[in-house]
């Protein structure tokens, strides 16, 4: 049994691991995605928008700090850390805002160590950041927004903040269509 849980553990480090920038509460709703992002990178994706509701944590080794972040003028990377907590057993995990808090500006996550330890700003604190590369819409069309136009992604933004759907976008992204 622990045979298999390294092997599992080893196949989820090894996988590519994705932040997701929900606009839906509850990791629901179309999102803007960091695809394969490293540990203590912060993934900000607000153009458009007011922040996101949620952040959804995939493909993240077993135990994995995870964490969301609202922007703060004192220019850290990610901002001032809010939510917090880790992938458990698991692989995935979903962080909502505290109550009455705002949204997220963005979401880190960093492999955990033998040790147990409270998850903290510390542990969290981001060494680089990187923008969304794709948005999907709340139907799962993705788009790749890396060499699109910036107005284009902010158009887009839009567009999945509001749950549009492929049937209901412009020509004009089908050449950014994922094929997956």
């Amino acid at each position: 049994m622990r045979f298999l849980t390294i092997i599992m553990s080893l196949t989820a480090a090894a996988s590519a691991a994705d932040i997701r920038l929900r606009f839906e509460g509850g990791c629901k709703g179309g999102f803007a995605v960091c695809s394969n992002i490293a540990a203590r990178t912060c993934c900000n994706g607000e153009r458009g928008t007011q922040g996101t509701p949620s952040l959804g944590f995939v493909n993240m080794p077993h135990n994995a700090a995870v964490g969301g972040w609202q922007a703060t003028r004192n220019g850290q990377i990610c901002g001032a850390l809010v939510a917090s907590g880790n992938t458990g057993n698991g692989n995935n995990a979903c962080l909502n805002p505290p109550a009455g808090g705002s949204r997220f500006a963005g979401g880190t996550w960093n492999p955990s160590s033998k040790k147990r330890y409270a998850v903290n700003e510390d542990i969290l604190e981001c060494t680089n950041s990187q923008v969304a590369d794709a948005l999907v819409l709340a139907d799962g069309k993705k788009y790749n927004v890396k060499g699109m136009e910036e107005g284009l992604v902010t158009e887009l933004y839009t567009m999945v903040w509001n749950g549009t759907v492929k049937e209901d976008v412009p020509e004009v992204y089908a050449t950014f269509e994922a094929l997956e």
